[in-house]
């Protein structure tokens, strides 16, 4: 199991620079007896198992869930290794893959004493179920992860909890709560001094102020998310950050033609560019940016993807679009 463990503090030390690469938390999984399913069936059937599982585990007296806790420390790696995954696969719009992950967190934890991993794993339970529109088994979920994490005490997960929390209110429109979960979010994450969290979980109450139009403010946050980011060399964040900044400026009207070329070369993402450029095709009489041109090709960060100048500034747009929305909506 220890190969296991170092090839799933490989796959956190990525995670926590932005490099988005789950092979190493697949390692992991291969080393402890746990494969990933890549085929479209084996996943299929995976999920579905996953699925009856939880609702076994619902339905059934804990003495019976609990009749197998002699595995439980190797069940909790498992368990911190589909956690990981969980969220890879999520940044990648995988959502067949992200459900499986999310559904093992909780199976696995659930068979073991209660731990931070469980509270997690119910915290993004609710995401996802909120996604499939079970908006009551959602804020279950947040309730038991949020009320677990405060049990054990552990600020780490009451943090994630939080912000899985105000990542739910914001996907239905409950602007006030979700306010209030990422600042509880963003809080604990600075006296945590985890900075990736902390972006995170301010840079979500950034856009949620951005979808209640208060683009002032939405601007504001993003720029301290974005400085934070840079400071750490967190190329995805400093992407996404940028990415949020583009989006008040256009909508402030504080866009001039210099704003839109590539002197940001220095970043190796250049999804806020790619913003600029989309929008660049919709404003009558404005020209593209250089930032389309040969000379500057916008690269995604994490993704080893490159926006071919030659393809024509529809086909970059059309790849752009694709890229871009998945993180934020537009």
């Amino acid at each position: 199991m220890v190969r296991a463990t170092w090839e799933r503090q490989l796959g956190n030390a990525y995670q926590a620079i932005g490099h988005i690469d789950p092979a190493a938390y697949e390692r992991s999984l291969a080393w402890l007896g746990r494969p990933v399913p890549h085929s479209k069936n084996k996943l299929t059937l995976s999920l579905l198992v996953q699925v009856l599982r939880q609702t076994a585990y619902r339905l059934l007296p804990t003495s019976i869930v609990r009749r197998r806790r002699e595995f439980g420390e190797a069940r909790l790696e498992a368990a911190r290794d589909h956690e990981g995954l969980a969220m890879m696969y999520a940044e990648g719009n995988k959502m067949l893959e992200t459900l499986n992950s999310a559904l093992h967190v909780i199976n696995l934890a659930e068979t073991v004493e209660p731990s931070p991993q469980l509270a997690r794993g119910y915290a993004s339970m609710a995401v996802v179920a909120g996604m499939v529109s079970l908006d009551s088994l959602a804020k279950t979920y947040g309730r038991w992860g949020y009320d677990l994490a405060q049990k054990l005490g552990d600020q780490p997960a009451l943090a994630w909890a939080t912000e899985m929390i105000g990542a739910y209110h914001t996907a239905i429109g409950s602007w006030e709560p979700g306010r209030k979960a990422y600042d509880e979010s963003g809080k604990i994450a600075e006296q945590l001094r985890d900075y990736r969290r902390w972006e995170e979980s301010v840079g979500l109450k950034g856009s949620l102020v951005y979808y209640e139009g208060n683009y002032p403010e939405s601007l504001e946050i993003h720029t301290r998310c974005y400085e934070s980011a840079a400071r750490r060399g967190d190329k995805q964040m400093t992407s996404l950050t940028l990415s949020g900044r583009a989006r008040n400026l256009l909508r402030l009207g504080r866009l001039d033609p210099p704003a839109r070329r590539c002197h940001s070369a220095r970043h190796a993402d250049h999804t806020a560019l790619g913003l600029l450029s989309l929008r660049g095709l919709w404003l009558p009489g404005s020209d593209l940016p250089g930032a389309m041109g040969s000379g500057c090709p916008s690269i995604f960060a994490g993704r080893g993807r490159v926006i071919s100048p030659g393809k024509g500034k529809h086909e970059n747009a059309r790849q752009l679009c694709a890229h871009v929305s998945y993180r934020q909506g537009t």
